[in-house]
């Protein structure tokens, strides 16, 4: 299946608008049914960032800076150190485990139930970049921790949006499109260590500029945990639709 939209992380999106083209032909009237049972993934229209000011005390915060000094090479992913100048750790015991515990913090400030998603370890250095995207529903919620860093690098986060179902663009200027469009009204966030902030990265554009080199060797230390309204762990996932909603047309969505 080709992916409908240029940014990084939309293919849930082009899947979930092709999953609809099938339900329309094969079984139009559970279309509103399919809808309606992934609507909770939809962020509400007055929802605004939040931000935290000191989410972990200093003892927390050393030991999960010793935390990143003891990963060895093979914990680390590699994947992306070209397109995001970063490496990575995917769902670290020590993470998963502070993950659980913030549950019902994130809860009260977004004000719907959630269960944890998925978290990943960002370790940015010199060739740090984020391109400008919004993310798949898996992070409708993100809780976004700065750990350690040589300069504050700031985040960039647009007011809450629609679901981009019906983007269009002509050309490679889409970024720019994104970024002159007044209705996006970006704010620019900076965290210190400790910090904290929670946006809706399924509902909102977010983007960090190159990550300015003070130092000859420059870094900043990022947790992301991400988090989905509560009871929807297997219905966010597209490989059940067709099970779940009882349309075998559905299997041929990767296709």
């Amino acid at each position: 299946m080709k992916q409908m939209f240029p940014w990084y992380d939309s293919n849930w999106l082009s899947i979930y608008l092709h999953a609809q083209s099938i339900i329309k032909e094969s079984n139009p009237k559970k279309l509103k049914t399919f809808t309606d049972a992934l609507e909770p993934l939809k962020t509400r229209r007055d929802f605004e960032v939040v931000k935290i000011k000191k989410v972990f005390d200093e003892q927390r915060l050393n030991e999960l800076k010793d935390v990143i000094k003891n990963l060895d090479m093979g914990q680390k992913e590699t994947h992306e150190i070209f397109r995001f100048g970063r490496l990575v750790v995917h769902d670290h015991p020590i993470f998963n485990k502070l993950q659980g515990a913030m549950t019902e913090m994130v809860s009260e400030m977004v004000k719907e139930e959630v269960e944890s998603s998925y978290n990943f370890l960002s370790l940015y250095y010199n060739l740090g970049v984020c391109d400008i995207h919004m993310d798949s529903p898996q992070a409708k919620w993100t809780l976004d921790i700065c750990i350690e860093q040589t300069i504050n690098w700031k985040i960039y986060i647009s007011q809450r949006q629609d679901w981009m179902e019906n983007f269009e663009y002509t050309g490679q200027n889409w970024k720019e499109q994104i970024l002159n469009d007044s209705n996006n009204r970006f704010t620019a966030y900076s965290l210190k260590p400790s910090d904290g902030i929670i946006f809706s990265g399924s509902s909102q554009w977010h983007y960090r500029k190159s990550l300015y080199r003070k130092n000859k060797q420059n870094h900043c230390y990022l947790i992301f945990f991400h988090f989905i309204p509560k009871g929807m762990k297997e219905i966010i996932k597209p490989q059940n639709w067709a099970k779940l909603f009882d349309i075998p047309e559905l299997e041929n969505l990767f296709q």
